[in-house]
């Protein structure tokens, strides 16, 4: 088994009408279909009533690329685009 890499998100969703409990319940189902850990939940607002949802999470580096995790997420009907803003190793 190899390291792992803490993996920073940010989800953009479609409108501010957007039901945000809905998609990171579907964001839930996602990560743990890619034996994700230790995922954490923030909701940051952006403009105009629009907020994002910040997601911190494991994986094994061993799985690779997060492309599909990213286009998995992407796919969510209400999703407008999804960014990996952060990737670190984690220590320990």
């Amino acid at each position: 088994m190899g390291a792992k890499v803490i993996i920073k998100m940010k989800v953009m969703p479609e409108s501010p009408e957007t039901n945000l409990t809905n998609v990171q319940d579907q964001i839930k189902q996602i990560l743990n279909k890619y034996d994700a850990k230790g995922e954490q939940f923030q909701i940051e607002p952006i403009a105009f009533g629009l907020h994002a949802i910040i997601i911190n999470f494991l994986i094994d580096e061993d799985n690779g690329s997060t492309d599909p995790i990213e286009q998995d997420i992407s796919n969510i009907e209400d999703v407008r685009g999804v960014e990996i803003t952060g990737v670190s190793r984690a220590l320990g």
